[in-house]
């Protein structure tokens, strides 16, 4: 549960993270957004496991 402050959108460098995977889990791509402004970064994943995004 996050707290009011993120969960609006409210507090300014808070990011959000994702993991976007390709099709028969051959590429992955990993996503960071931050809250506010919408800022992107994609960043090229060596491989599809979840471990590689920590």
């Amino acid at each position: 549960m996050c707290p009011l402050r993120i969960e609006n959108r409210v507090m300014l460098g808070y990011w959000e993270d994702d993991l976007i995977k390709g099709k028969v889990n051959a590429s992955a791509v990993g996503a960071l957004v931050e809250g506010i402004s919408g800022y992107l970064i994609l960043a090229r994943m060596r491989d599809a496991a979840a471990t590689s995004a920590v």
